[in-house]
């Protein structure tokens, strides 16, 4: 059975970046955790704890069935998620998020912060977008 886990990735006030499981602990006592100075740096290493982990738990004699069923789902604050996804265009995010590209920018950026409902019409913009990709096939 799957186990779908959630994954934190956001800029911290230092600037650097982090990735990490709020609400989930292997085995009940090894957490995973990425760090770097990019959004994608601070995944890579995330993924790199999840290997060790697991052979950790190998060298130990640990159950690492589990591994086997997770599955990650990545949450990302705007700074990270333009970090990782650079193909996205900030400016025609905007607009078709009905957003000030200046506004944007400072979001991306980390200057600001959306409102709940600002968050919630780009969240609405990611799933489109989502939804119009799963249906592109190339000929």
């Amino acid at each position: 059975m799957k186990k779908i886990v959630k994954v934190v990735i956001e800029r911290g006030q230092d600037g650097l970046f982090s990735a990490y499981c709020p609400n989930y602990e292997y085995n009940g006592k090894y957490s995973f955790g990425g760090f770097g100075d990019t959004a994608l740096e601070a995944k890579e290493d995330f993924l790199e704890s999840v290997s060790e982990t697991k052979e950790i738990c190998e060298e130990l004699g640990e159950s690492t069935k589990e591994f086997e069923y997770l599955s990650f789902e990545w949450e990302y604050d705007l700074p990270s998620m333009f970090g990782c996804f650079p193909y996205l265009n900030i400016s025609r995010f905007a607009d078709m998020c009905g957003i000030n590209s200046s506004k944007m920018r400072q979001y991306a950026s980390g200057i600001a912060t959306p409102s709940a409902k600002t968050a919630s019409r780009i969240n609405a913009a990611l799933q489109q977008i989502a939804l119009d990709l799963s249906g592109i096939r190339l000929l």
